[in-house]
């Protein structure tokens, strides 16, 4: 019995261990999209100063459901709500943008 509590023990602290990178979190409109080297990025600001970018591939149905919902968001000019990883890739062609998690159209 002792043995199974060291296990699940061993098991909590590596899990707490290991480094996940937290979430970006961005509301605005999308202002510019753009196509390069096989990635899709996108421009939300908020206002005209305050600006972030987020990137994905065009590689499965899924991203290019959110390439559509990106595009539509830029006709629509409506809101959109994103999130992101926090390391940004400074790169081209990712140039300083976050690598894309999830999107909410509002």
């Amino acid at each position: 019995m002792r043995k199974i509590y060291s296990k699940i023990l061993f098991a909590i602290v590596f899990i707490a261990s290991v480094n996940v990178s937290a979430a970006v979190e961005f509301q605005g409109q999308v202002t510019g999209i753009f196509a390069e080297g096989g990635i899709v990025r996108a421009t939300i600001c908020s206002s005209a100063s305050n600006c972030k970018s987020f990137w994905l591939k065009p590689e499965n149905d899924y991203s290019n459901t959110i390439f559509a919902m990106l595009l539509s968001a830029k006709i629509s000019k409506n809101d959109v709500w994103i999130q992101g990883y926090d390391n940004p890739v400074s790169e081209w062609p990712y140039n300083g943008a976050y690598k894309f998690a999830s999107l909410h159209l509002r």
